[in-house]
């Protein structure tokens, strides 16, 4: 397989898949190389543009993640001690 070390590159036409596997499943576009797709739509960009002193355009690029926690979401507690209160 042809190394590909762009995101750009790797959804063209002609680009080597990398999710062709009968078990990959869930894939959002395996012909096209994504893996997922989030789109999310907050506020009125084109209102804060207009009332912004200063808009900056750049290019932005980060991983796509999602939160898996590691820790155990459960507690076990065993006490023989007990408790005495002052009126005792």
């Amino acid at each position: 397989m042809e190394p590909v070390f762009e995101p750009e590159e790797a959804w063209q036409p002609g680009a080597p898949i990398i999710h062709d596997q009968p078990d990959s499943v869930g894939i959002y576009d395996a012909k096209r190389n994504i893996a997922a797709h989030l789109e999310l739509n907050v506020g009125n960009p084109d209102r804060g543009f207009q009332e912004s002193d200063i808009v900056m355009e750049r290019e932005y690029r980060t991983q796509f993640a999602q939160h898996c926690a590691i820790e155990p979401h459960i507690t076990i507690c065993s006490s023989t001690k007990t408790t005495a209160s002052s009126s005792d």
